[in-house]
This record gives C-alpha cells, sequence and structure tokens, in this order.
C-alpha cells in the first residue's frame, strides 16, 4: 500500500467519524442535552482538525512523489 493509499483511507476513515459525531451532536441538541453536545462538539472539533492535518499530509505526499518522478500530480494550468 503506498503513503498516497493509506492517507486516503485515513481520511476517508476520519471523515465518516466526523460525520457520525455531527449526527451525534445534532440529535443532542434536538433533544435539549445542550451540556453533553457541546462537549462531544469539542471532540468533533478535535476529529476536523486531525482530518485537516490528513488532507495537508496527501497534499505534501502528491507533492513529493512528483518532485520524486513517481505518482503525482499534474500541475493545473487554471491555478496561478
Amino acid at each position: 500500500m503506498t503513503n498516497i493509499t493509506a492517507l486516503c483511507d485515513s481520511i476517508i476513515a476520519e471523515a465518516e467519524n466526523v460525520k457520525k459525531l455531527s449526527e451525534r451532536v445534532e440529535g443532542m441538541l434536538e433533544n435539549g442535552d445542550g451540556k453533553n453536545a457541546e462537549l462531544l462538539d469539542d471532540v468533533r472539533i478535535d476529529a476536523v482538525n486531525a482530518l485537516s492535518k490528513l488532507c495537508i499530509g496527501l497534499s505534501e505526499a502528491f507533492y513529493e512523489t512528483a518532485d520524486n518522478g513517481k505518482e503525482g500530480v499534474d500541475e493545473d494550468p487554471d491555478i496561478k
């Protein structure tokens, strides 16, 4: 398994975690359990931060492999 594949799998898993946490927070808020929702929302924010770091790691891996002449990304002519 390549580093890029592993990162993608981790991103998918963390995104699913954020989705589940979001659903639980919303359910708690609907049921008037704001205190526990607030605590769980802190966990959700940590999960979003972890997801963000994984996405940055994926971007770095793409550029690293492109610099090494392996798999990579082509330059997008629309990005300036």
